[in-house]
């Protein structure tokens, strides 16, 4: 039987098809040598261990080396522009806490201020995304041309509003684990690779779960908790949610991550503790 083997090397992460019997160390030698012809077409920027095929259902930490029957390669493809690679995730969060420092010098509860932003955030993308869906509800059966003008300025808007709110979560979310001294791409990808499925939860309660965690950890109370496990399963779920919304919406969420974060990386409250935005740039984080 054949499957698809994915590793996370320096070119990001690559796949081949190669037999389920070969050896690991083969594996990530053959997509080492075939990086290059790789790069182009074939990289995964993460993949999800699923297969209907127990023999093939490996998962190895050490060498992030996942094994997959060939037959969930669609299944592949899906997950492929929902989730960040790792590689970019910590390189962004090292940058993000560096900034973070810098505009915010005061660390002690930086945890609980980025749980307050994530709830802030939350907030405004669904704001966001209640003019979005109006919008597209009006959307005409045969408008005139100054009509569907109009209605695709307002739309792209609307979706530029959810966008920016989406990043803003994301990168709220990164600053705390950077607060907690967490990697967001190990938490992300420890749950991917356990047999643990998303709780499908309502957002609110992940949102809750999160809260109560971060406060109770600034409190220094309910020490009978697992509330690093409890706050980085909630990230994990938040998370989860962005990424299917964006799925939902054909949207790239690393795409969107990535721009939101270049943007807050351009701002310096210090100088500017107003708006800490240049003529170009505006709102968020």
């Amino acid at each position: 039987m054949n499957v698809w083997a994915i590793v996370n090397t320096d070119s990001g992460w690559q796949v081949a098809e190669c037999s389920v019997e070969s050896r690991v160390e083969d594996i990530v030698a053959l997509l080492w040598e075939k990086r290059d012809l790789l790069a182009p077409n074939g990289v995964l920027n993460d993949l999800s261990c699923r297969t209907r095929d127990s023999k093939a259902n490996l998962c190895l930490s050490d060498s992030q080396v996942y094994l997959v029957e060939s037959a969930a390669r669609e299944e592949a493809d899906r997950l492929n522009h929902i989730h960040v690679s790792h590689i970019k995730l910590t390189e962004v969060q090292e940058r993000l806490y560096a900034w973070q420092v810098r505009n915010f010098p005061v660390v002690e509860k930086t945890a609980l201020h980025c749980c307050l932003g994530v709830v802030e955030e939350l907030g405004e993308m669904r704001q966001a995304w209640e003019k979005l869906a109006a919008v597209l509800v009006a959307s005409p059966a045969a408008p005139s041309d100054s009509y569907q003008a109009d209605w695709e300025c307002r739309k792209a808007q609307n979706e530029a509003e959810v966008k920016d709110a989406i990043g803003d979560v994301a990168v709220y979310l990164m600053n705390l684990c950077s607060a907690k001294s967490w990697n967001i791409g190990s938490v992300i990808y420890e749950h991917l690779s356990s047999d643990k499925a998303p709780r499908q939860e309502h957002i609110s309660i992940a949102i809750g779960r999160l809260a109560h965690a971060i406060l109770k950890a600034d409190q220094g109370i309910r020490k009978n908790e697992d509330l690093e496990a409890i706050a980085k399963d909630a990230i994990f779920e938040i998370w989860n949610f962005l990424a299917a919304f964006c799925e939902d919406y054909e949207w790239r969420f690393e795409n969107i991550v990535s721009e939101v974060a270049e943007r807050i990386l351009q701002r310096d409250w210090i100088k500017n503790p107003e708006t800490a935005v240049n003529s170009q740039d505006e709102g968020g984080t």
